[in-house]
């Protein structure tokens, strides 16, 4: 196969909605066409459909030097940036498209989605009135604007309705799909969200972010923990490292009273070093209830740390991290992962996140964040509860002294 036929099939099947096997043919195909930044693009955006977001940023790279005077190299690469959390630079690229298309209104959906997952709605939605001026039809303005409507508007339905238009405008593109069926979900229409995800995943049976969803359906809406464990394992299986499935597999294990295999879960989540406080919370609770505080206490600390280190501390969360520090422990055999996040509004990780989601991303909606005043501890005075335990034998085995 010459390679023109292989590019022509990828383009086919891209077409087809066949983006999974779409991105086989592009990522051989650009080994021969180092110029080609559209094979660049496809394959960087491919990458992201299928929520492999930290392998699409050094793609993005590869496709600004295919043509750094490409406006849409430049836009892809600010959708990657955005997508693995570096705002900033996120902002930056897309100026950088805008400075060789001042039209490119893909450009400026990527430059809104950065400024609203960093918190900066009114920006997001300057950016957005843009670019649906310069183009009306553009499905990554829908998709992002849907997105923001849901982050800064807490707005479920024009949520959906902006993800149908995207949908409508390309229905081949799985990730708009995924967007769709959280939407259909968040306003009970559960079934067709289901029928939706189910028609992703046949035709790219390894995408991260519809397994992930298919994991969360099965559980959360139809109580069936084994059709969604069969979910979930596939995304760890594709994505070993990827801390959303494997936390949500914990959830899942815990809720089936499988207490040794959700803490080995967690030691998989854990090795991965994870940037987000709540999974040192989850983790550390979970070994604080079997017992184990030489593991738990320093997870527990760290979290403590990284939230309070944080600009806006989610103050329910950090309570229950002083609470264990300072109890050793609470109730057993809770499922702590995702079921607050199944509260009012669609609040979930994107599985990029450390295909990341998730992760999810991402949005970032803080839910059941009450405001709580922290009672003033200093859990640097003394050693928690559940090191007392262990001290009494001389020393606290791996504990974290701050």
């Amino acid at each position: 196969m010459t390679r023109g036929q292989r590019i022509a099939r990828a383009d086919a099947l891209w077409t087809q909605g066949a983006v999974e096997t779409a991105l086989d043919e592009y990522e051989q195909a650009k080994a021969g066409a180092p110029n080609d930044a559209r094979v660049y693009y496809q394959y960087t955006y491919g990458l992201l459909i299928e929520g492999r977001a930290a392998e699409a940023l050094p793609a993005a790279e590869e496709t600004v030097t295919a043509n750094p005077f490409s406006s849409d190299a430049w836009a892809i690469r600010a959708f990657a940036l955005a997508r693995n959390d570096r705002y900033p630079e996120a902002v930056a690229s897309a100026l950088q498209a805008l400075s060789l298309d001042p039209n490119n209104a893909t450009a400026l959906a990527y430059m809104a989605l950065a400024y609203s997952d960093a918190g900066m709605p009114s920006m997001a939605e300057q950016t957005l009135d843009r670019a649906l001026e310069i183009d009306p039809e553009n499905p990554a303005v829908f998709y992002v604007r849907g997105l923001w409507n849901l982050a800064a508007n807490f707005d479920q339905a024009a949520y959906q309705a902006d993800l149908q238009t995207a949908y409508e405008l390309a229905p081949n593109l799985p990730h708009i799909a995924v967007e769709l069926a959280w939407a259909n979900w968040g306003l009970g229409a559960a079934d067709v969200g289901l029928e939706q995800l189910e028609a992703v995943v046949e035709q790219n049976p390894n995408n991260l972010d519809a397994l992930y969803a298919l994991g969360f359906f099965w559980m959360q809406t139809y109580g069936d923990p084994n059709k969604a464990r069969d979910y979930i394992e596939r995304c760890v299986t594709a994505d070993p490292a990827n801390v959303s499935c494997l936390d949500y597999l914990a959830t899942i294990q815990l809720t089936s009273l499988e207490l040794d295999d959700a803490l080995q879960t967690y030691d998989r989540l854990m090795n991965t070093n994870p940037t987000d406080p709540k999974y040192y919370l989850r983790a550390g609770r979970t070994y604080a209830n079997a017992g184990n505080c030489n593991v738990a206490s320093p997870w527990l600390q760290e979290g403590y740390e990284m939230e309070q280190a944080l600009e806006e501390p989610n103050t329910d969360r950090l309570a229950a991290l002083e609470d264990i520090l300072i109890t050793g422990g609470g109730p057993t055999n809770r499922a702590y992962s995702t079921s607050e996040d199944a509260a009012a509004s669609r609040v979930r990780e994107r599985v990029i996140r450390v295909s990341v989601h998730s992760e999810r991303p991402s949005i970032r909606v803080v839910v059941g964040n009450s405001g709580r005043r922290l009672r003033g501890r200093n859990l640097a005075r003394g050693p928690p509860a559940c090191l007392v335990q262990r001290e009494v034998s001389g020393r606290a085995q791996g504990a974290h002294v701050p």
